[in-house]
């Protein structure tokens, strides 16, 4: 007999405020028992504010919450701290998207195990704990440090937790969304075995709609602390009723910009010729060939470790132990020093904010290139600099702010000003929209494409997200390993694609 699906936990009119800031306004939603409710919203709309009142610390955060959360028909906001901790302990475990910033650095991962369950235990029973999550060596995990896991693994530690506490509902805080598209639907897949196993109930809170679609049950969309629309995932993504709703699902299912029409040219303008690459007697890269056609958007996908951010370093100069040769045009980038090379060839990093000096004004930061590279007098240092920052859709208004006072998108608009500012010729592009919303991609992808014909630059993309990839590039080169495995026309690779490619394509979400 079916087991009805009745709520674990019922959400009724929750805010939450910051001083005199309405920051969640009357949210009210049910989890139903033993399904998946997903929480779908831009960065700031409140997904994680509404995870984090659900486990009623966001006191120690400085806010303050109002509304009722009942789990199987208790009021836990009338718990006093004894009774709170008990549920905490026992009922309900969180994943994050940066599992080491969760795990203790100085424990080993068995020891951390043990401490989320307060007791002793066997390491026969930790282990198959591990076994369940997917680990073929879990005796050898349970006395590894966190910093000695890839970051799946870490993952999948956290996952064990959960278990191992026996939680009755996992909150995944955007779970999956630093991973790549192999080791995410990896864990995507172990999360819905253990649910079957183990009869557990789950939130998920993403930006990433397609995924949501694949495995929720109910689905709520946030906007700007507000809930715009919940009910059935199916009947939602197949008949929004609010606009926001409508456009967030149609910008999520389909190509996320339009390529260039612009033909590349059929000159060289960057040249890998048998790069290979060790470091500490491991091979990273190995008998690399390609080359980066004037005005062309070339692609490189990969996992984690593939060697796709190894090959970015070696064109940069950043690693020079290689073997093999790379040319700028005719000229062997190893006889460029680093300041002449910048000049040609300039990076976008994933993490802006860790790319920008957080203790410099924005414009000063564009100042500080130019005066360096001495492309302007010092008179005209502020007038170049406000040109530059608004070529690339900057507020003026956030021109002298400091970049913690910038979302996500608006810092990766100042670090691509700063990258173009020295009109280099090539632009590599490191996974520099993967931690963006989705709509926040599109613009900033709109952008680069604005940029590169105006400048008639070449763009090398590095991502996991292939359908990302197919979206703007004219080639493809498929890593895997420090090898490649496939590399030409954008719709070859994909339209007639190989095993692996294969495997990425039905990966992704």
């Amino acid at each position: 007999m079916k087991k009805k699906l009745a709520p674990i936990i019922e959400v009724n009119n929750l805010s939450v405020f910051s001083n005199e800031n309405l920051l969640l306004q009357n949210i009210s939603f049910n989890l139903k028992r033993y399904s998946i409710l997903g929480i779908i919203g831009e960065s700031g709309s409140g997904k994680s504010l509404t995870a984090l009142s659900i486990l009623n610390i966001l006191k120690y955060k400085g806010l303050k919450q109002i509304g009722n959360i009942i789990y199987n028909g208790d009021n836990i906001t009338s718990y006093d701290s004894n009774q709170f901790r008990g549920f905490l302990k026992k009922e309900i475990g969180i994943i994050f998207q940066d599992p080491s910033s969760y795990l203790n650095p100085s424990m080993k991962c068995g020891d951390q195990m043990l401490e989320v369950i307060n007791q002793k235990s066997s390491k026969d029973f930790l282990s198959e704990i591990l076994k369940k999550v997917k680990f073929s060596n879990p005796k050898e995990i349970l006395n590894r440090y966190p910093h000695e896991l890839s970051g799946g693994q870490k993952q999948r530690i956290m996952i064990a937790m959960m278990i191992v506490k026996n939680s009755k509902i996992i909150i995944c805080d955007e779970a999956t969304s630093s991973l790549d598209a192999l080791i995410k639907k990896e864990i995507i897949e172990l999360l819905l075995d253990l649910k079957k196993e183990f009869e557990l109930s789950m939130i998920f809170i993403s930006h990433n709609l397609k995924l949501i679609h694949k495995i929720c049950d109910e689905v709520v969309f946030l906007k700007n602390g507000k809930l715009v629309e919940k009910g059935n995932t199916n009947d939602v993504f197949k008949s929004p009723k609010n606009n926001y709703t409508k456009n967030l699902i149609e910008l999520n299912f389909k190509p996320i910009v339009n390529k260039s029409e612009n033909e590349p040219s059929t000159k060289n303008l960057l040249t890998i010729e048998k790069l290979n690459l060790e470091i500490n007697d491991f091979k990273i890269l190995s008998e690399i060939n390609f080359n980066l056609k004037r005005n062309e958007v070339l692609g490189i996908i990969g996992e984690s470790g593939s060697g796709k951010t190894s090959i970015a370093r070696c064109i940069l100069n950043i690693y020079r132990n290689y073997t093999g040769n790379i040319y700028f045009n005719t000229d062997n980038i190893k006889d460029f020093n680093r300041t002449d090379l910048s000049k040609k060839i300039q990076v976008i990093f994933q993490d802006p904010y860790a790319s920008l000096d957080p203790s410099i004004k924005v414009i000063n930061q564009i100042v500080e290139v130019l005066k360096f590279h001495k492309i302007a007098a010092n008179k005209d240092l502020k007038e170049r600099a406000t040109s530059i920052l608004e070529s690339v859709n900057l507020n003026s208004k956030l021109h002298n702010k400091l970049p913690s006072e910038l979302s996500g998108g608006e810092r990766q608009r100042v670090v691509i000003a700063r990258a173009i500012s020295i009109s280099p010729k090539v632009l590599i592009c490191d996974e520099c929209v993967s931690a963006l919303d989705k709509n926040v991609q599109k613009l900033i992808l709109e952008l680069l494409l604005k940029i590169k014909e105006k400048m008639s630059l070449s763009l090398i993309f590095i991502s996991h997200d292939i359908s990302l990839i197919q979206s703007i590039a004219d080639r493809i080169v498929v890593l895997r390993n420090g090898v490649i495995l496939d590399y030409r026309e954008t719709e070859k690779v994909i339209n007639n694609a190989k095993k692996y490619t294969k495997q990425l394509i039905s990966a992704s979400f």
